[in-house]
């Protein structure tokens, strides 16, 4: 039962994209690098391309899997809502990173590298491509939900009261989907 479960899962739950980087969109188009003042590389705005069938509602997450980075699912929360064309995520950069000099930016040591780190990586290469031709870039990616609905019976008509979503930490890109 758990096997036919999980083949269930993988064929109606999964879906082939890819993640976009397109330096002539607007920030609400592609994949963004958000920095502290020090240039220090902290968040990363993830804009997926919503594959058919891909039904999204506030507050739900999804599974999301890189293959060129490793085969793990890794889950993230939402921060778009259903009308959006695209998947939006907002992924911290975890893990510990240094001022290369000689490079003029902020790594991490491969051994120790972070997936999140690996991910900044992959952007930081594929936008520069983008600005170097002028050109969408992409990497693929699998995703897998949408998962759970914490959000969506304040939106339901036959409840008359309005909703107070506050979001901290990891709630946060939760409540921006709303």
């Amino acid at each position: 039962l758990y096997f036919a479960d999980k083949l269930r899962e993988w064929k109606y739950h999964t879906f082939d994209t890819e993640i976009i980087i397109n330096t002539e969109a607007s920030d609400d188009a592609s994949t963004v690098v958000y920095s502290d003042r020090a240039g220090k590389p902290t968040a990363i705005k993830v804009i997926i391309r919503k594959p058919e069938g891909f039904e999204p509602h506030a507050g739900q997450i999804l599974y999301v899997l890189i293959p060129s980075i490793d085969h793990v699912w890794h889950p993230f929360s939402l921060a778009c809502a259903t009308p959006d064309e695209h998947i939006e995520l907002h992924i911290g950069i975890r893990g510990k990173t240094e001022i290369d000099a000689k490079a003029g930016r902020w790594v991490q040591p491969p051994e120790t590298a972070t997936w999140t780190y690996q991910l900044l990586e992959q952007v930081r290469a594929l936008v520069q491509l983008s600005v170097d031709k002028t050109k969408i870039q992409s990497l693929p990616a699998l995703v897998k939900g949408p998962y759970g609905s914490s959000f969506t019976n304040p939106f339901d008509p036959k409840f008359e009261a309005g909703a107070v979503i506050i979001g901290a930490g990891t709630g946060l890109t939760s409540a921006l989907s709303v």
